[in-house]
């Protein structure tokens, strides 16, 4: 059975994206696992109040939530065509792919960014060692981490995930992952601020030391 250029693309990258999933994945759990070993508890803090960081919180667990099943949809259509010698669109055609992108080139430069994207972060989340943490608990003490990329820029973890959306945009073109990098741009850009707030409140003048000499963005 022939396929088009287009349905060859969807089929040869669908088994690189379903591994950026898995090292995703794996990357996040052995930081909570290194962070909870070493500080004997566990590095994540998610609430369900009703302030800003919890809203916030909330839009981007959906972000990550409609990703992964993107991610697993693509996958499996992948997995499907190859086995039955069926149309890989059969139940993709749902996340309204935009077929003027689908092509090597863009999805290639795509899937790229989102490796080195995901690469950053774990090299950021290296960087900050036994203080990485998701979300703000007060009652958890962390120190100023400014080495490494935090000496150049406030949110290098942000940034990553930003280049890790756009990239699975152009990897997978389709209006789910066009709204979740629309999202992750704005609500990491609040998140940002939120917690540069959070910082200011436990940091002080060091805090207010470190914004004057580093940026927030690349």
């Amino acid at each position: 059975m022939f396929f088009s250029q287009r349905q060859f693309v969807i089929m040869d990258l669908d088994h690189l994206v379903g591994i950026f999933g898995l090292l995703f994945v794996v990357a996040i759990a052995a930081r909570v696992y290194l962070v909870y070993r070493e500080n004997g508890r566990l590095p994540v803090t998610l609430k369900t109040g009703d302030t800003a960081h919890d809203f916030v919180h909330k839009i981007l667990a959906g972000i990550v939530s409609m990703q992964a099943i993107n991610i697993l949809i693509f996958r499996a259509q992948g997995l499907s065509g190859s086995l039955i010698g069926g149309s890989p669109e059969t139940f993709y055609r749902f996340l309204v792919p935009l077929h003027a992108l689908e092509t090597t080139t863009v999805q290639g430069i795509g899937l790229l960014l989102s490796y080195l994207g995901l690469l950053w972060v774990v090299i950021a989340q290296n960087q900050m060692g036994k203080d990485w943490r998701v979300g703000n608990n007060p009652k958890h003490e962390t120190s100023l981490v400014t080495r490494g990329l935090y000496g150049r820029l406030r949110h290098p973890i942000y940034s990553g995930f930003i280049v890790i959306s756009i990239g699975l945009f152009f990897a997978v073109p389709n209006v789910v992952t066009l709204v979740c990098a629309v999202l992750t741009v704005i609500v990491l850009s609040i998140e940002a601020r939120l917690e540069e707030d959070f910082q200011l409140t436990r940091h002080g003048d060091a805090y207010k030391d470190y914004l004057s000499t580093t940026r927030r963005w690349i």
